[in-house]
């Protein structure tokens, strides 16, 4: 072994390009490092690092190919070079990903790490990152430290369904077990913001009150376009949650730099039957308040990120009606905004209990934003006349707007309700709709099953009987 690697030999033809550019150079000296001895191994790797140029993607390249040992060390410094110059990652980013999955499982951590960092800092990705998410579970499953771990959740964040928010959560009450050290509480905060991302304000609601009615609904009406297993397996996790864990998380909330895009979980605490909790959403507000919340949303929603956007709507929903209902229902009617803001702008409105605003916007030129305005202000009134509304609209929408009512019809529909369901599809004016209908009586036939249903189907007429038994049976 040697303490210096020799110097490279380039033919005349190659004396023009620099090192830092020349590639056959790089690679030798990149591949020259599992010669290097250990005490010299960080330097060395430091020396290519600050060649720049093709360094850093070469030595990403050739990472893979070394020992074990050697790409441990090269991982860490790689971690360090992108924490510091996380704007100098932007090139790299589809070569760092692509290594992640090549070098050796005990690297991942760091590199893992190492690109959440730049991502976080680059507008556009110039990869998926939703791609990453088995590496990055694979690191959340392993022995890697709370901060590396954040670094994971940052990548899964980023994920375009919340298949991963079972897992998070339950680090998440993991890391409040020792909230008062520093990478916990860290841990913590970042878990709150990929929360939000990948399940909304209902969901940060439900990690404060598992049992809030309001927030379920929400959380089922959000997530209604997800896979149904998705949203029972973030149900029961939910449910398993430690009463302890809601002051802790509005500590955190009160001590986090960034406490407004979490005044659901405030709003919802305020309201909370255990007495300790109110108190500590209590103190989180005054910190909310004290940071000047609507100044700071109206920066938030003129951001360029479509994720900054849709966190400062969501927000505007745990104010007031009067504060801010008319901001929200001037954003659900802006045709230029993305469809996702303007449901968000309306999600925030049911939350506002803002039955005024939801009732302009049935009137939207967009069928898909009057439709859910249409089944939001349902859910507001009393059930039988919301599910009474819900039906005639049913009969009267044509278009795109008359499938987006079902979800709200599944929610409002008891048991008892099977009658009346059997005798509007029954009464529809034509086959197509009839044959439409059917898929959201067999929806309700499954969500309901159970001794309840079984009565209600003991008041149906025989041919009803019938007719509902072959749609058990998925015969029909």
């Amino acid at each position: 072994m040697t303490d210096h690697p020799p110097r490279d030999h380039a033919t005349p033809a190659d004396q023009d390009l620099p090192l830092n550019r020349h590639v056959p150079r790089l690679n030798r000296r990149v591949r020259r490092l599992a010669t290097v001895r250990p005490a010299r191994l960080d330097a060395a790797i430091c020396d290519i690092i600050d060649l720049r140029g093709l360094a850093v993607a070469v030595l990403l390249k050739e990472m893979p190919r070394l020992p074990a040992k050697v790409q441990r060390h090269v991982a860490r410094r790689l971690e360090d070079f992108l924490f510091f110059h996380p704007g100098k990652g932007r090139r790299l980013m589809k070569r760092l990903a692509s290594t992640i999955g090549r070098a050796v499982p005990a690297c991942r951590p760091h590199l893992i790490a190492a690109l959440a960092d730049v991502a976080a800092k680059v507008s556009r990705h110039p990869v998926d990152l939703a791609d990453l998410a088995p590496l990055a579970r694979e690191v959340l499953g392993s022995k890697a430290d709370l901060m590396r771990k954040g670094k994971a959740v940052e990548i899964l964040a980023y994920g375009r369904q919340p298949e991963h928010v079972p897992v998070i959560i339950r680090l998440l009450q993991t890391a409040l077990a020792g909230i008062e050290t520093y990478a916990n509480y860290h841990f913590a905060e970042t878990a709150l913001f990929a929360l939000k991302r990948l399940g909304g304000e209902s969901l940060l609601r439900l990690l404060v009150n598992p049992s809030s009615p309001e927030a379920s609904q929400q959380l089922r009406l959000e997530w209604r376009t997800y896979p149904e297993e998705q949203l029972k397996a973030a149900v029961q996790t939910l449910q398993g949650i430690d009463e302890q864990v809601a002051p802790v998380l509005l500590k955190v909330v009160e001590l986090s730099e960034y406490a407004l895009p979490f005044i659901a979980m405030v709003r919802e605490g305020l309201d909370h039957p255990d007495k300790w909790v109110r108190q500590a959403a209590a103190a989180s507000m005054d910190k909310v308040v004290g940071q000047g919340g609507f100044e700071h949303l109206d920066r938030m929603l003129k951001d360029p990120a479509v994720e900054v956007r849709l966190m400062a709507v969501s927000s505007l929903g745990s104010y007031p009606a009067e504060a801010t209902g008319e901001r929200l229902t001037g954003i659900a009617l802006d045709e230029n905004e993305i469809p996702g803001i303007r449901m968000n702008a309306l999600y925030a409105l049911f939350a506002q209990k803002n039955r005024g605003a939801l009732e302009t916007l049935r009137q939207s030129p967009s069928p898909r934003i009057a439709a859910n305005a249409i089944g939001l202000h349902a859910l507001l009134a009393p059930r039988e006349d919301g599910l009474k509304t819900l039906l005639e609209e049913v009969g009267n929408l044509t278009g795109d707007g008359r499938p987006e009512l079902f979800p709200y019809l599944l929610e409002l529909a008891h048991p008892e309700d099977l009658g009346l369901l059997v005798q509007f599809q029954a009464a529809l004016p034509d086959a197509a709709r009839r044959e439409e209908f059917l898929g959201v009586v067999t929806s309700f036939l499954r969500k309901n099953a159970g001794p309840s249903l079984e009565k209600a189907l003991g008041r149906l007429d025989a041919a009803q009987q019938s007719a509902v038994r072959l749609l058990l049976d998925g015969r029909l």
